[in-house]
């Protein structure tokens, strides 16, 4: 509910400040206030403002109700052997490269034989 009266309460300001910028504007030839211009630059940037912290409030939201155990150590990939350091990653490594080396030459035969089949059936 909040976030709604927040959006609600920053497009209403966005557009009063719109259509007092236009009274002002449409004045000009009158000679009206330039009060009129700081209010609608006052209403423009407090509606600007409400609406951003009304589409962040999820977040902030999220964040209070998050476990603060978890906050302390945020864990992107927790690692698989912790004992042997580099030497595993260096493995894990060179057999994620043969696996890609073997699939882009399977890639590089497969489209061997198709051109070799799009050249016969012409």
């Amino acid at each position: 509910m909040k976030i709604f009266i927040q959006s609600f309460l920053g497009i209403a300001l966005t557009l009063g400040g719109v259509y007092t910028m236009y009274i002002y504007i449409s004045g000009l030839d009158t000679n009206v206030n330039i009060v009129f211009l700081l209010l609608s630059l006052l209403m423009l940037g407090a509606g600007v403002f409400v609406l951003i912290l009304a589409g962040k409030s999820d977040t902030i939201i999220l964040k209070r109700v998050s476990k603060p155990e978890l906050d302390k150590n945020p864990i992107i990939m927790p690692s698989k052997q912790n004992d042997e350091g580099l030497a595993s990653k260096l493995e894990e490594n060179n057999k994620l490269l043969k696996d890609w080396k073997k699939t882009n030459e399977t890639k590089e035969r497969l489209r061997m034989l198709e051109m070799q089949a799009s050249a016969e059936n012409k």
